[in-house]
């Protein structure tokens, strides 16, 4: 008899007696804090019924709102029903702070990925800049460590331009356009 008892005081334990208690954690507060739409409309239409329910289940009602308890009475609805609505409530609070805390965790950890490839490239490129002023431009050794010569085509198309236009302008003076120089 004394375990019946302790589950009875255990479960009116657990019943709110006041609309406070019935809202638990479905306060305004966790409704506005919520960072998107769709959360935030269904922690809206949840604190509205869960409010609208424990105010009539548990307040003092006029007789109309007497009536409207003994009908949801009449389809089992009742404190049960508030409690249950909470506890889900409960689990998308829960659900939407750890989806934020994620999207806050991968900012960092892309901040820091970019972070760390910027200064990966910096010292590569450092490193290929001074290997190549050191062993040479074109140097074959470059190549032991993984970076390419520079020159080929476009460094001897370079040079063959450089070398055509020192001697076109050997030959010729500043001035090749024909105009009057300015004075």
């Amino acid at each position: 008899m004394s375990r019946s008892n302790s589950q009875a005081t255990a479960a009116k334990a657990t019943t709110p007696t006041t609309v406070d208690q019935a809202v638990g954690p479905l306060t305004q507060q966790a409704v506005d804090n919520a960072t998107d739409a769709t959360s935030k409309k269904c922690l809206a239409d949840a604190r509205g019924i869960v409010v609208g329910l424990a105010t009539m289940l548990l307040g003092d009602t006029d007789p109309q709102d007497q009536a409207v308890v003994q009908l949801l009475a009449s389809v089992n609805l009742g404190m049960k029903d508030v409690q249950a609505l909470v506890a889900l409530a409960t689990v998308l609070i829960s659900a939407a702070s750890d989806r934020d805390a994620a999207e806050a965790a991968a900012r960092d950890a892309t901040t820091k990925l970019e972070i760390a490839r910027t200064r990966l490239h910096d010292a590569t490129t450092s490193f290929a800049n001074l290997a190549r002023g050191k062993l040479g431009p074109q140097s074959s050794s470059l190549e032991k460590f993984g970076i390419k010569p520079l020159g080929g085509r476009k460094g001897a198309k370079r040079a063959a331009k450089k070398g055509a236009d020192s001697s076109k302008s050997a030959g010729t003076s500043s001035n090749d356009s024909g105009a009057a120089p300015k004075s």
